[in-house]
């Protein structure tokens, strides 16, 4: 059997689909993967792809509003399927998707997968108008459509209910077998912790993500500016997993960055693949993100026992149940909101254990192997 996966970069590829292409070509079947060569998400190959006999096609999916490129990228998607002639055709995100549809149906049988829409979420008039139109036109020209969290499918599904479905794992998942805090000893943590110069008296937060205001970044800096400028409380330390997007703002004012490259209570990691060795000696996961499908480094976090503030958003409130095994807070909450927070948990030691034990109980359930085999299900149902 041959599949084609179409996704906007190789980076993100690698991060949520490498396992799937993997085993589904260990099964003797063949995949091919259209795809820009750019790694969004910069982290190293998850295997060895071309050895093991994944093929890759590159295209150029350009994220800016050039409509004559987005042309372009979606003949050469189409010539390239029209070579390969595979069995199924599965898209990812809406912009890859819309970008492979834009020049017409494929001919052959397609499901895209929409991680996350765009319109619902969207606060601009004008941009949720045309992103609404632009996932419809998707959700008209596919066979199926598949959500990965509840929100989604229930809007979609009053449209589309007979080719639309949701994926009964979490999203992606998360690798449990990497992601799992019992591989680290208290040396181990000591170590981490003494090469980062963190005490142990200091109260530790971390932030995975590109730094990006949607994703709830400035947030995130912003409560820690007040936390060490306007409260004076310097125990409390920020490690942060990921970088910038050229495609997007931080959120931060100038004054905010000059903070946060000058605070020496900011640790900043960059992008790296052993995103696990940080959670291990974090205290509190802050992620306070409004636009997320289901957001894999908060099924991470979960998964070591590490207790979330998030928002009480789409896809965030899939994984996290409010004093559960973290705190929910409002959509609109404020620096200052998010801060209070921090402290109260900082305090509270015992309900930070009752988190850490909730979310460990619940990690069996964001198991990446979930999803995979899943996904090799729904591509044998629709290739069969």
């Amino acid at each position: 059997m041959k599949i084609a996966l179409v996704i906007t970069d190789y980076g993100s590829f690698n991060n949520f689909l490498g396992e799937v292409a993997r085993d589904f070509v260990l099964n003797n079947n063949e995949v091919f993967v259209i795809c820009d060569r750019k790694k969004v998400i910069n982290y190293e190959d998850r295997f060895p792809y071309e050895e093991l006999g994944i093929r890759f096609h590159f295209v150029n999916f350009s994220r800016n509003f050039s409509i004559i490129s987005k042309i372009k990228t979606s003949c050469e998607i189409k010539e390239i399927l029209n070579i390969i002639k595979p069995d199924l055709v599965n898209l990812h995100f809406t912009s890859g998707i819309f970008v492979s549809l834009l020049t017409g149906r494929i001919k052959f049988k397609t499901i895209g997968v929409f991680h996350g829409l765009g319109f619902p979420v969207i606060k601009n008039t004008l941009k949720r108008l045309i992103f609404k139109r632009v996932e419809f036109f998707c959700f008209n020209r596919l066979d199926q459509i598949g959500l990965i969290n509840d929100f989604d499918y229930q809007l979609v599904k009053k449209y589309y209910p007979e080719k639309t479905f949701k994926y009964k794992s979490f999203g992606v998942g998360c690798d449990l077998d990497k992601f799992d805090k019992q591989k680290f000893s208290l040396d181990n943590i000591a170590q981490i912790k003494a090469d980062l110069n963190i005490s142990n008296s200091s109260f530790l937060i971390m932030y995975t993500g590109r730094f990006v205001y949607f994703k709830g970044f400035d947030l995130v800096v912003k409560a820690m500016k007040y936390i060490e400028e306007e409260l004076g409380e310097d125990t409390i330390k920020l490690v942060l997993v990921g970088g910038k997007d050229d495609a997007h703002v931080t959120g931060l004012t100038p004054k905010e960055e000059a903070y946060l490259q000058s605070t020496e209570n900011i640790i900043n990691i960059g992008f790296t693949s052993e995103v696990e060795k940080y959670l291990a000696i974090a205290d509190l996961f802050v992620f306070p993100s409004s636009k997320e499908g289901m957001p894999v480094c908060i099924m991470e976090a979960t998964a070591m026992g590490v207790p979330v503030i998030t928002l009480d958003s789409r896809g965030c409130n899939d994984v996290i149940k409010n004093n559960f095994n973290g705190v929910l807070l409002n959509e609109i909450c404020s620096h200052i909101d998010l801060a209070k927070v921090i402290l109260d948990l900082q305090l509270n030691h015992d309900k930070l254990d009752i988190f850490s034990k909730n979310a460990l109980n619940f990690r069996e359930k964001l198991d990446r192997k979930n999803f995979i085999s899943e996904s090799i299900s729904i591509f044998k149902e629709n290739i069969l």
